[in-house]
């Protein structure tokens, strides 16, 4: 993966917490929390796994730049590994 698709990746997962965290504050507002407590517990599971994935792609990314120190130009994909190391 390109450094600009981890980048992409970690935008989308972004507002997948962003709306998710919206749909929660909506929930606790209304008392929907305490009403459906199993729906609650799922948007709170998709807020884990969001988080999760966006970390793993946040250090792929730093990874990649490190090896790289162009992070425009390096694919992981097309095997164009450059030797330098920062």
């Amino acid at each position: 993966m390109t450094v600009d698709v981890h980048q992409r990746v970690i935008d989308e997962l972004q507002a997948v917490l962003d709306d998710t965290r919206a749909i929660m504050e909506s929930f606790e507002a209304t008392g929907m929390d305490e009403q459906m407590p199993e729906d609650y517990n799922k948007l709170l599971a998709i807020l884990e796994e969001a988080v999760t994935q966006q970390r793993e792609h946040t250090l792929a990314m730093l990874n990649k730049i490190r090896q790289t120190g162009n992070p425009a130009t390096f694919d992981v994909n097309q095997g164009n590994t450059p030797a330098k190391n920062l």
